[in-house]
Order: C-alpha cells, then sequence, then structure tokens
C-alpha cells in the first residue's frame, strides 16, 4: 500500500496484492492479483476530482472434485484412494476458470451552492470470464464478456426544513457469450442499455424529529434479444415517514408502487421500528411485497444464448 500528497493539491495512493494457493489435489491451483490506483486533485475548497483504476486477474483450477467412478475401476477399496491428494483422479483435470477486470472512473464532487452537493461519475468497466477445457480429448471454451460504458449523477440541495435529491443513471452495455467445442462454435453479442432518474422531497420537521418523504423514479431499459429491438420500463412512485422522538428510538413506515412491465403494479411495504443503548441495539422491520416478479433479464438471455 502507499498514500502520498505528491504535490500541492494531488493526492496519490495505490495498493497491490497477490494470493496463491498451491494444488491439494490435481487441478486446484488459485491465483489472484489484484491493484487499486487513485489520484486525487483538490482543484479547491469545494471541488475536487478523482481517478480510480482497479485490476483483477485470477486463474482457477475447476477439477470437478475426486472421480470416484475411475477409482472403482482400480480398485474396490475407494478409500484406498479418494483421499490421496496425489494419486486420486479428479473429473476435470485440465478445466480452468480466468477472470479479468479492468474499471476505470473519473469523479467530480463539488458543493456548488450553499447547503448543496453535487457527485458526477464517469465509468468504463470490462469483465470477462472464461471457463477453458482445451487440453482433454473433449475440447470446451466458453466466454462470457461485458463492456460498460456508464454515468451517474447525485445532487442534494437542502433550504429550511426542505431536502431535495436528485438521481440518475446512464448505461451502454455490451454482453458478448462465446462457445467453442469439439463439434460447435457459437458467438452471441446483444446490446443493452438503461436509464433511469429519481427525485425525492423530505420535509425535516420539529428539529427533524419528524421526517415525511415522497419520491418519483423513471426507469427505461432497451436491449437486443435475438436480433429483435426490446424497451421496457419499471417506473414507480411512493412515499415514507421517519419519527425519532427520542435519540435512541426511530420508527419507520414505507409504501411504493412500481410497474414491471406488462405484469400488474408491484406493491410494496415496510413498517420497522430501531431502539438502542450504550450496550445493545434492536432493529425489527416487517416487509411485505405483492405481485413480484424475480427474474434476470439478461441470464435468462445468457442460458438460451449458450443453450
Amino acid at each position: 500500500k502507499f498514500s502520498a500528497q505528491i504535490y500541492k493539491r494531488w493526492n496519490l495512493s495505490f495498493e497491490v496484492t497477490n494470493r496463491d494457493a498451491d494444488s491439494s489435489y490435481r487441478n486446484s491451483e488459485y491465483s489472484l492479483w489484484q491493484a487499486n490506483v487513485k489520484l486525487k486533485y483538490f482543484l479547491s475548497n469545494s471541488v475536487n476530482m478523482t481517478a480510480l483504476y482497479s485490476f483483477v486477474k485470477s486463474s482457477l483450477g475447476l477439477n470437478g472434485g475426486v472421480d470416484v467412478d475411475s477409482i472403482r475401476n482400480i480398485t474396490s477399496n475407494v478409500d484406498s484412494l479418494l483421499y490421496d491428494r496425489v494419486s486420486a483422479p479428479v473429473i476435470f483435470p485440465n478445466r480452468t476458470l480466468d477472470v479479468l477486470n479492468h474499471n476505470i472512473g473519473l469523479r467530480l464532487q463539488a458543493l456548488p451552492y450553499d447547503d448543496s452537493n453535487v457527485e458526477l461519475s464517469l465509468y468504463y468497466k470490462y469483465s470477462q470470464d472464461e471457463t477453458d477445457n482445451s487440453h482433454d480429448s473433449l475440447k470446451e471454451k466458453y466466454s462470457y464478456e461485458v463492456k460498460t460504458l456508464g454515468a451517474n449523477l447525485n445532487f442534494i440541495q437542502r433550504a429550511g426544513i426542505f431536502t431535495g435529491r436528485i438521481i440518475s443513471n446512464w448505461e451502454k452495455n455490451k454482453l458478448s457469450v462465446s462457445s467453442y467445442t469439439s463439434y460447435d462454435r457459437v458467438l452471441n453479442t446483444t446490446d443493452y442499455n438503461y436509464f433511469s432518474a429519481a427525485g425525492i422531497l423530505s420535509l425535516h420537521l420539529f428539529d427533524s424529529t419528524f421526517v415525511p418523504s415522497v419520491f418519483y423514479k423513471y426507469f427505461n431499459r432497451t436491449y437486443r434479444y435475438f436480433g429483435e429491438d426490446m424497451n421496457s420500463g419499471n417506473s414507480g412512485y411512493g412515499a415514507d415517514i421517519l419519527y425519532n422522538p427520542l435519540e435512541e428510538l426511530s420508527f419507520y413506515i414505507g409504501y411504493s408502487i412500481y410497474s414491471q412491465d406488462n405484469n400488474d403494479d408491484q406493491k410494496n411495504f415496510e413498517l420497522g421500528i430501531k431502539g438502542k443503548t450504550e450496550n445493545l441495539l434492536v432493529d425489527v422491520q416487517y416487509f411485505d411485497r405483492e405481485n413480484f416478479y424475480p427474474y434476470s433479464l439478461y441470464a435468462g438471455a445468457t442460458q438460451r444464448i449458450a443453450l
């Protein structure tokens, strides 16, 4: 680890980590490299900028466990080889998982007005997971690659008893799924984009012991699914109340409604109470959700593409 103020308004820090694990059974080795770099520039007392970069590279042996059937072909006494880390056969003696990540970001933090705060972030992410079994007689290689370009905005403004907040996000993604086997080669790509924006308005009443809030969120998703352009959204609105009669005691109640593509509106209700003393914290929450359809669009698409 290293951190230093390299110039009057510049601060540099970085960290590099390496971890390795030797093989116990065949093909169970593990290696990981991680690096993080952050360069911060203090433009003024109210504005600073930060450049960030992180890197991950790992390799893992996926042996699939001991091959008991192969041991039975050799001897009827399975235990004689099952726990022998040197001689025990494994199901996949050559299969590996390699992971590579690059993350680059630029963040601006500023206090543009009295009682306000703004944070703007730009980022690029590259991720690749690759499973390789090409050294076996039945050759297989699968790759899952995602490239992401995005931006985040978070703005807070306080004015008397009012607090307003605007949150927005935009992302452009490209997913590539490829498979190479002894009998087939397949490559599929999918573009999917996100845009969301939300506004929150809160009132701080009675010295902020009673804080009601309302919010609205707009969300839109566009993507290509097997060559067809698709568009969907998941917008919604809601309200909540936070009540702090004592510093050690607080109550919360909230309700929201979200549209979920062509399904019935999703309805959420939450009720909570929190109490604390010097040596004890108790936090009890009740949560109810109706008409929720759990699904992962891209996980499902990836499974169908892989098949």
